[in-house]
């Protein structure tokens, strides 16, 4: 979405819920998949501060989620969108 000139990107999950909330990798990695697979667009966060809750697992997890779409960096959709803006 472009507001005011600046591409905003929503971010639909992160891993703060396996820090704040104790939940378990394969939990999250079930509400990650589930949101990736009911979205056309998905962008997450991962932060480095969790990384010991996410990192042993972070390969096979990209492996799971990458036949639901395609990878993109957030400069890459910003592109698109600021490009798909543009007169």
């Amino acid at each position: 979405m472009m507001d005011n000139h600046l591409v905003k990107i929503p971010i639909h999950f992160d891993d703060f819920p396996l820090y704040k909330l104790g939940m378990s990798f394969d939990g999250w990695e079930k509400r990650a998949v589930a949101t990736i697979g009911h979205n056309a667009f998905t962008a997450f966060a991962l932060h480095d501060c969790y990384a010991d809750f996410w990192l042993p697992h972070y390969s096979a997890f990209l492996k799971k989620i990458e036949s639901l779409g395609t990878f993109k960096t957030l400069d890459q959709v910003t592109n698109e969108v600021f490009f798909a803006h543009a007169v």
